[in-house]
């Protein structure tokens, strides 16, 4: 494994201090990357261990490191492009502008999101899709199969083209000027994904 040269954030032009430096985190395997690496180093340095832990990392690979007082074992999935916004109509890397975060607002039934950098919405990253399917799941609007129940009445579900849809934000609200939506042609390729 080689290591990455020493880097200074002026050299990327990053809007940080010229010779601020960035570390680059490498690849300890096939397919387990320096983003979970980087993870892992980040958490033993601020939190001790607790027993037996599981940490995650879902994008167009999912991977996992299982640890048990400083024994670690981890391995790499495919887990689909689904949660990187491939393959999903208002789907997005998680960047600026992305609804990372979606729950229900209980006294009006309406979703409530946040994005990435408190931005106007662009799309949906692959955590605001769990989270949104999750909860058209929990609150009945979609069932196992992937479906809107159409006994299930929400100003949010709409017809779009041939399939049944979820509107999140309307067209006047997002940053693209189109309706961000979950469609159900796009939950079934999270589920292929899943």
């Amino acid at each position: 494994m080689k290591a990455v040269p020493p880097i200074h954030a002026g050299e990327l032009g990053l809007h940080l201090h010229s010779s601020a430096p960035v570390l680059l985190s490498p690849a300890v395997g096939s397919y387990v990357g320096g983003d979970i690496t980087a993870g892992l180093l980040f958490l033993c340095s601020r939190y001790p261990s607790q027993g037996i832990e599981l940490f995650i990392d879902i994008g167009t690979n999912g991977e996992l490191v299982l640890s048990e007082d400083g024994w670690r074992i981890g391995c790499a999935c495919s887990a689909g492009l689904a949660f990187e916004g491939v393959g999903i109509r208002c789907g997005m890397r998680a960047v600026q502008g992305a609804i990372d975060q979606v729950s229900w607002d209980e006294c009006s039934g309406k979703p409530v999101y946040s994005t990435i950098g408190g931005a106007k919405p662009r799309g949906i990253c692959g955590s605001g899709l769990i989270e949104l399917l999750a909860s058209l799941f929990r609150y009945g609007h979609v069932g196992r199969d992937g479906h809107f129940h159409h006994h299930r009445k929400s100003d949010h579900i709409q017809q779009h083209g041939r399939h049944r849809c979820y509107l999140l934000v309307p067209a006047a609200q997002s940053a693209t000027g189109q309706d961000i939506y979950l469609s159900e042609q796009d939950i079934a390729n999270i589920i292929r994904a899943k």
